[in-house]
């Protein structure tokens, strides 16, 4: 599945803090708006100082605790060279990997922590910041000099960084209250009104409703499936495809499909992709 931006700060730099001591470490906590799997992260840099290129740069995602400073073990790793970012003063964003990644639920808090252990006094990674205006509500800048022993946090700058993952497949179960979840993370509760309409909430995800009326005879449910570009929906029951619907939008064609609407007969799968590549997996319930 392609990856998708969930949470970032790309706006108003106008300065830079650096990574100058193997003790010196540098962190940026951000809240999602929605669980997700974060997969990669990427920063706007620089380097200076003969063997900056080659210096290992060490990237992890914490936790936030109660005071908003890293707790616990690292959730997810990664690595860049100093070699990713342009030479002081210019600027470049790199992106870098984490590994498998890492579940994170929406509205909590975590903690993007970089650190350098050859970085000197003459051999620096800048990390790009807005120390003027930072406007970014959910989290904020922290610096450490004592190896993240202890932090200091300060909510007049914020580091420029985006957080780059995939939502897990949503599944809607067969209950008085349908539920979407995300394999491993807490559920989404979703509340059938009287009239049996569920909804599922997650940002850049197709929205799934399954309206029963008396049109449909049981068990046949009528489902609307509504995105900004849906490109192909396939109905999938007992591993057979049923149904494919395809080239609902066509960017040469000028044509882009926000809904369709269409009969099923559960327990039955939806297979739901978007214009842009993203592939959704939705179970239709009995």
């Amino acid at each position: 599945m392609a990856s998708s931006l969930f949470e970032s700060y790309t706006s108003g730099m106008d300065n830079q803090d650096q990574l100058s001591a193997a003790a010196r470490y540098l962190a940026q906590s951000f809240t999602p708006a929605v669980s997700h799997t974060i997969t990669s992260i990427k920063i706007q840099g620089s380097k200076s100082g003969t063997g900056s290129p080659t210096m290992t740069i060490y990237w992890n995602v914490y936790l936030a605790d109660a005071n908003g400073k890293p707790t616990g073990a690292a959730l997810c790793s990664g690595s860049c060279l100093g070699s990713a970012f342009s030479t002081y003063s210019a600027f470049s964003v790199a992106e870098i990997t984490l590994g498998a990644g890492s579940l994170l639920t929406a509205s909590a808090k975590y903690i993007i922590v970089a650190n350098c252990p050859e970085a000197t006094g003459s051999k620096v990674i800048y990390w790009k910041m807005d120390a003027t205006s930072p406007a970014y509500a959910g989290g904020n800048h922290l610096v450490s000099t004592d190896s993240g022993a202890t932090w200091t946090l300060s909510t007049a700058k914020d580091f420029y960084f985006e957080d780059w993952g995939t939502l897990a497949p949503i599944t809607l179960t067969p209950s008085g209250i349908a539920q979407a979840q995300a394999v491993g993370t807490p559920k989404l509760t979703l509340v059938l009104s009287p009239t049996g309409l569920s909804q599922a909430i997650a940002y850049g995800a197709p929205v799934v409703e399954i309206i029963i009326i008396p049109v449909y005879p049981a068990p046949i449910r009528k489902v609307l499936i509504t995105h900004p570009a849906l490109k192909t929906v396939t109905v999938v029951k007992n591993g057979e495809t049923q149904a494919s619907y395809e080239n609902l939008s066509n960017l040469d064609e000028s044509r882009i499909e926000g809904s369709i609407e269409l009969p099923v007969s559960p327990p039955a799968k939806l297979l739901v992709e978007t214009l842009s590549g993203e592939i959704f997996t939705f179970d239709i319930p009995t």
